[in-house]
């Protein structure tokens, strides 16, 4: 049953105009979101699945459009009005849980046990808007600069309403602004995590995407274009940090798309530098086999005309060992991380560029610490390297990379439980927790989950049973909800 929206749904006083779903009076007590959903008209939309209402009150609830409300649930603006005009149903119970999962709306309301079940079913759909059928056909068009059939820019996906200064000329000045905000919202990512800054991105890259149709030097345009391009890439790595991944992949492949276009003598090494962020979303969702074709193209790249700085080269090969790793090929992955090390000892203290900056000693210490570590499930003798390499990285991540570091420790806890260290691996254990709970980032907790598994071996001992259930609780109170703030 659908509340007339000519009524307040929560006191029925008749409202001026057919907009509002609620009195002026009642918004203002609706601070809480899940009191929202617990009204009798909402319950009753939310039994019958029918959005039309609900998107209309949390839309009202935040003061945001239609385009605002698309982002968040991953629905065009077209099908958010399609919705609330009543003109479209959603019957899909994947999208269902994935509204629930953005909104918060508690599970049982839609048929589910729990908020922590639509989760689970959620975390269900890693699928991309690019069908994966589709999707190195992509990245080969891209690669070798061939225009798709049907125009498409996954940065178009973006939807952000912003105002504001709209200058008549930009120059270098304006780029170099450009780069720093990118600089100081990665730098935020790092050491909190990218959920909170997810709008402030997803607004950054709207605003700075509309200046491409300013007059202004070859040059400068030139700059303008990968530094949007780096902006993109920046804001993929905010939503892979909230899980959602399909998002993450489409703007991924619009920074590519982007840098191609610049012109910059520098954009293959960028490039190389996505596929490389591609590659890392694919091994953590366990796609093995899509991780070793994207690095095999990356690879590919520096036998081709495309330059690629070394810094850049050395990464590649020890991505690339990474994904066969990943996929068990032993002898590969140290053939790759041998040439990516030999690399890199050579140019550690040379320049870097924006997209690089990231790749010091400690992140490549991490690189062969989470390499290592996987080869130790099938092969223990390299668990103490691994641990040493993982301690190093840690060792050199400091504050400031917080995430990295969260990254990192549930691994080195089940390390210490490979080495049959059980002390050390709840000491590191409790510290992981700590960690992750600290910042707003959801892929850890997909390593607290590897973790929990490898303590199930171990639970005659009884203070490993007790952390295994205290980690229970942390995993089943996570939600994506929680790392979706902005």
């Amino acid at each position: 049953m659908q509340a007339d929206p000519r009524y307040c749904i929560s006191c029925g006083t008749v409202l001026s105009t057919g907009v509002r779903i609620s009195c002026r009076r009642c918004s203002v007590k609706l601070d809480d979101i899940v009191s929202l959903f617990r009204l009798p008209a909402i319950k009753r939309a939310l039994a019958a699945y029918d959005f039309a209402v609900v998107f209309r009150a949390v839309r009202e609830h935040y003061s945001i459009s239609q385009e605002q409300l698309g982002t968040l649930l991953g629905l065009t603006q077209s099908r958010i009005s399609a919705i609330e005009r009543g003109s479209h149903k959603i019957r899909d119970v994947s999208v269902v849980a994935r509204i629930a999962e953005a909104l918060q709306i508690p599970g049982e309301m839609l048929g589910f046990e729990s908020l922590h079940a639509v989760a689970q079913f959620a975390a269900l759909d890693h699928s991309n808007h690019i069908d994966r059928r589709t999707f190195f056909e992509t990245i080969m068009n891209i690669m070798l600069g061939v225009t798709m059939g049907e125009p498409y820019d996954p940065l178009d996906r973006v939807a952000y309403l912003t105002s504001g200064y709209s200058p008549t000329r930009i120059g270098h000045g304006d780029v170099d602004a450009i780069e720093q905000i990118t600089a100081g919202i990665n730098a935020w990512g790092f050491k909190h995590g990218g959920g909170v800054t997810r709008q402030v991105a997803i607004g950054q890259l709207h605003a700075v995407r509309s200046l491409e149709r300013i007059d202004c030097e070859k040059q400068v345009h030139t700059r303008l274009v990968m530094a949007i391009a780096h902006l993109a890439s920046t804001t993929a790595w905010i939503h892979y940090d909230v899980g959602d991944n399909r998002s993450a992949r489409n703007l991924w492949i619009g920074s590519m798309q982007t840098a191609k276009r610049s012109g910059h003598h520098l954009r293959s090494d960028f490039v190389a530098r996505q596929l490389i962020a591609l590659n890392h979303q694919s091994i953590h969702l366990g796609q093995s086999d899509e991780a070793v074709q994207l690095m095999r193209i990356a690879a590919g790249m520096e036998s081709s005309d495309a330059f690629l700085t070394p810094i850049m080269r050395s990464y590649v090969h020890t991505n690339f060992s990474w994904a066969h790793a990943t996929s068990g090929d032993e002898n590969r992955s140290l053939e790759e991380l041998a040439k990516g090390y030999e690399i890199f000892e050579d140019v550690e203290q040379g320049p870097r560029n924006p997209w690089s900056a990231s790749i010091h000693r400690a992140e490549m210490e991490g690189q062969r610490g989470q390499i290592l570590f996987r080869l130790s499930r099938r092969n223990p003798d390299h668990a103490r390297a691994a641990l040493a390499s993982l301690l190093v990285a840690t060792d050199g991540y400091g504050l400031a990379q917080a995430r990295s570091l969260a990254m990192n420790l549930p691994c080195i806890a089940e390390v210490h439980l490979q080495l049959g260290d059980m002390e050390s691996a709840l000491a590191v254990g409790h510290k992981a927790i700590k960690t992750i709970l600290g910042i707003s980032c959801e892929r850890p907790y997909r390593r607290l989950a590897d973790l929990r598994r490898a303590l199930s071996a171990h639970e005659s001992d009884s203070s490993i049973s007790d952390f295994g259930r205290f980690l229970d609780g942390h995993l089943k109170a996570a939600t994506p909800r929680r790392f979706n703030s902005c």
